[in-house]
């Protein structure tokens, strides 16, 4: 930035007119000095904080619906993943690998008891203030 002396000069000047009560200094800067200083602070519309907790607890509706969507989407994916996986290992083997689908099968029992431990844990509740990240 290019400072220019002079008018740094006259601004502090008119500051300390100012704060002195002297009438010293550009009467310009002075103005705009104490209209700064004078300033009303800005007002929020009434009923700020509800609209803004409304919009935050929508949000995290919305945030719950995608995780809800995106889990149920990956356990889709998962249980399509598991049977293609047992479907081309199985062919691999031929005749002996029908003997090993029993084998396998404690795998997917496995998998299933973590999916629903996962899905029976208590879930958070969302309290009626606001959360900490």
């Amino acid at each position: 930035m290019n400072h220019d002396e002079h008018e740094w000069q006259a601004q502090e000047t008119a500051l300390r007119a100012l704060r002195d009560g002297s009438a010293g200094g550009d009467a310009g800067y002075r103005r705009v000095i104490a209209a700064l200083r004078d300033a009303p602070a800005p007002m929020l519309p009434a009923g700020f904080a509800a609209v803004v907790a409304r919009h935050a607890e929508a949000q995290a509706a919305a945030d719950r619906r995608f995780e809800r969507q995106l889990a149920i989407g990956l356990g889709i994916a998962f249980a399509v993943g598991a049977i293609v996986a047992l479907a081309v290992f199985g062919r691999l083997g031929g005749a002996a690998a029908a003997g090993q689908w029993s084998g396998s099968l404690h795998w997917l029992f496995a998998a299933a008891v973590c999916v629903g431990v996962t899905a029976l844990m208590p879930k958070p509740r969302a309290s009626g203030s606001a959360q900490t990240l």
